[in-house]
C-alpha cells in the first residue's frame, strides 16, 4: 500500500541522516524536528541566500500591460506555490474587506497552482491578478513595483520568497509560522501569529503608513538581508567541508 512504501521510504530517509558526518538545516525548526526523531547527529545551521547583485536594468511591459499597471496603484505581492500551507486565503479574504477602504490597491499572486481543488475553491475577487508562473525578468518586474509583500504561511523551513522581497526594499508581512522574527527586531515589517484577524489588522496597519513610513521598513529590510547574501552563505559551506575533511568534525 501506499502506506507501507511511505514507511519505508522515511525508513530509509532516517538511515541516511544517522549515516551523515554533518547534517544542513537552514533554521532552527529543523534541528528540532530531527531531535523528535532522534537523530543526533551534528547539525550546522546555515541560511538559504539571496542574490543582490546582476539585477535587470529594464522593466517587462508585456507584464505591466497585463495588470494594466499605474503608477497611482499600491500593489501587494503574493509570491509562493498555490497551496493551503502558503496561507494565499487569507490575503484574498483581507483584501476583500479592505480594498473598499483603500481604493488604490491590487494584489498580484505570483506562483504555480499545485493543489487545483484549493485554486477552484478560492474567490476570484476584483482587483487580485492570479500570474502563475514568471520568468525571471516578469518576477523581478513585478517585486519592483510592489509595495507590499505578503506570504501568510502556515510554517516555512526558510522562506526565500520574504528574503527576496526584502532584497527588493519591500516591507514584509509574515506569519510566527516562518523563521523571521528579525523582520519584528529590525522593524521591517510585521510577523504576527497566523490568524484572520492578524492578517486583516497587518495590512491595514501598512496600507496605513505613508511611503515614507513604508520605505524606511524596506531599507531596513535590506540592511537585514545583508547578511544572508550567497557570498556569506558560501563560506560558510566551504568552513564546514573543510572540517569535514580535516575530521574537525
Amino acid at each position: 500500500s501506499k502506506y507501507v512504501k511511505k514507511f519505508a521510504m522515511w525508513l530509509f530517509q532516517k538511515e541516511m541522516l544517522e549515516s551523515a558526518d554533518l547534517i544542513h538545516v537552514t533554521e532552527n525548526g529543523e534541528i528540532g524536528a530531527l531531535t523528535d526523531i532522534n537523530i543526533k547527529n551534528n547539525f550546522i545551521l546555515i541560511p538559504n541566500g539571496v542574490e543582490l547583485e546582476d539585477r535587470f536594468e529594464t522593466l517587462s511591459q508585456e507584464i505591466l500591460d497585463q495588470i494594466s499597471y499605474s503608477k497611482d496603484k499600491i500593489y501587494i505581492m503574493f509570491l509562493g506555490r498555490i497551496v493551503h500551507n502558503k496561507g494565499l486565503h487569507y490575503l484574498i479574504s483581507s483584501y476583500k474587506k479592505l480594498k473598499y477602504k483603500f481604493k488604490n490597491v491590487e494584489v498580484l499572486v505570483v506562483g504555480g497552482v499545485e493543489d487545483r481543488l484549493y485554486f477552484d475553491k478560492l474567490e476570484q475577487v476584483s482587483g487580485m491578478h492570479f500570474l502563475g508562473m514568471l520568468d525571471d525578468l516578469n518576477k523581478h518586474t513585478i517585486f519592483s513595483i510592489s509595495s507590499l509583500f505578503i506570504l501568510p504561511s502556515k510554517s516555512e523551513n526558510f522562506g526565500v520568497a520574504i528574503a527576496e522581497a526584502m532584497s527588493y526594499k519591500i516591507p514584509v508581512i509574515t506569519t510566527k509560522g516562518t523563521p523571521w522574527k528579525e523582520i519584528e527586531e529590525y522593524d521591517s515589517g510585521w510577523w504576527v501569529d497566523l490568524n484572520q484577524d492578524n492578517i486583516d489588522n497587518a495590512i491595514d496597519e501598512a496600507l496605513d503608513c505613508t511611503n515614507s513610513e513604508l520605505e524606511a521598513k524596506g531599507t531596513r529590510g535590506f540592511n537585514l538581508i545583508n547578511k544572508y547574501t550567497w557570498d556569506i552563505q558560501a563560506k560558510k559551506f566551504k568552513e564546514a567541508y573543510i572540517d569535514i575533511l580535516e575530521n574537525k568534525i
